[in-house]
């Protein structure tokens, strides 16, 4: 727990500029320095660990631990210097071509952070309207030099020449009871960022929305890790939200109780809030599954909404229509031919994409060894959130 602690005091000393009692200080010996590292690396974290270590002089001389530590803030330097010219050129490129899009997540909230190169990022997300984005990919990969990787229902993945990951977003996934769509109502309200015309940016209440809509994508997915929490709190304290417009887009979405939840948690972290046992409960989930989440939370989760095993495992072999008409927009044409797009989308996941007939077996078996207090954890956790699939 002391490791934890520990994680939270510097971060908090490192993003929102508090002061690192002694206790906090005594703690980081070398002996645990190698816990506070193999910690903060899990969420990919440890750029800013270090760069608090080092100013507060907590990184011992000629230690192999203080050595990775800093090299984790020479490549955060460096990953964002890449990614921040990728995404210029990405714009230019849009620019010239007259294609609309909207940058997200940590390339805009970089900006509110003490400095950009902290807030780091795997990479770019960038939505671009549906009935554009088969353009922009054949203009970026023909063009333009970008390598195709794969297609999912919501976006497309590329690399740069630079190994830049790049995702085209073409829809944001949420959308609310009565059908409107979450995406179409972004791109009505998005206005052009300043020396740009086809570049856009969000409203702060769509932003908001939309980055607890992510949180709970990546919730029913396995894990988010701590950084989107940050996010959270350096949005609720440098961006100006309007409360009300935001609570409606939650309200739309039904995401209002998962939103409350979140801010509960981020405040436990960085305010030092009161936490109760469900709180508990989501803090180990998220700080148990890292960045990328376990599929042993995946399995968990996904059983436990989907009320069953055998519904989970259905769930995952099978696409619902609504889904495999946002990957293959051409079914929409002729819904007779829903099970031949799931046969082809079963194809392309194991050749195409290059999906593991290994790693569907290991998920297979990961849900069937999920225990029944597990799965009643899970559910109460969901219950909670108020998160279903």
């Amino acid at each position: 727990m002391q490791g934890r602690q520990a994680l939270f005091a510097l971060l908090r000393n490192e993003v929102f500029e508090t002061e690192l009692n002694q206790q906090i200080k005594n703690f980081i010996s070398s002996d645990n320095l190698y816990t506070l590292y193999q910690l903060s690396k899990k969420h990919d974290l440890a750029h800013l660990v270090a760069d608090a270590l080092d100013k507060n002089g907590l990184l011992p001389k000629d230690n192999p631990i203080s050595q990775k530590f800093l090299q984790q803030r020479v490549m955060a330097v460096y990953r964002y210097e890449q990614s921040n010219y990728e995404l210029q050129e990405i714009s230019r490129i849009f620019e010239e071509e007259k294609i609309e899009n909207i940058p997200l997540k940590g390339s805009v909230l970089r900006a509110y952070y003490p400095q950009p190169w902290m807030r780091t990022s795997c990479d770019i997300d960038i939505l671009v309207r549906q009935d554009e984005v088969k353009r922009a990919v054949k203009l970026l990969t023909e063009k333009y030099g970008y390598t195709y990787s794969i297609h999912t229902q919501h976006d497309y993945s590329l690399f740069s020449a630079g190994g830049v990951h790049i995702e085209l977003h073409f829809i944001l996934i949420f959308h609310d009871e009565s059908g409107d769509d979450f995406t179409k109502r972004v791109w009505e309200s998005a206005v052009a960022e300043d020396g740009f015309g086809y570049r856009k940016k969000l409203s702060n209440e769509l932003f908001y929305g939309y980055h607890i809509a992510h949180i709970a994508q990546h919730i029913l997915q396995g894990g988010c890790g701590v950084k989107p929490f940050i996010d959270l709190k350096i949005m609720q304290e440098k961006m100006s939200i309007d409360r009300f417009c935001a609570q409606e887009t939650l309200e739309r979405c039904h995401l209002t109780t998962f939103a409350q939840r979140c801010e509960e948690l981020a405040e436990v972290w960085f305010d030092g809030g009161e936490k109760s046992a469900a709180l508990t409960e989501f803090e180990n989930y998220v700080l148990l599954g890292g960045v990328y989440g376990t599929l042993e939370n995946k399995a968990q989760i996904g059983k436990s909404a989907k009320k069953g095993k055998f519904r989970y495992l259905l769930s995952r072999i099978f696409l619902p229509y609504r889904s495999l008409a946002l990957m293959y927009p051409s079914l929409k044409k002729c819904p007779v031919l829903f099970p031949f797009y799931q046969v082809r989308r079963w194809f392309r996941l194991f050749h195409k994409n290059g999906v593991k007939v290994s790693d569907a077996v290991k998920e297979l078996k990961t849900v069937s060894e999920v225990s029944e207090e597990s799965g009643e954890r899970a559910a109460a956790l969901l219950r909670d959130l108020g998160l279903k699939q």
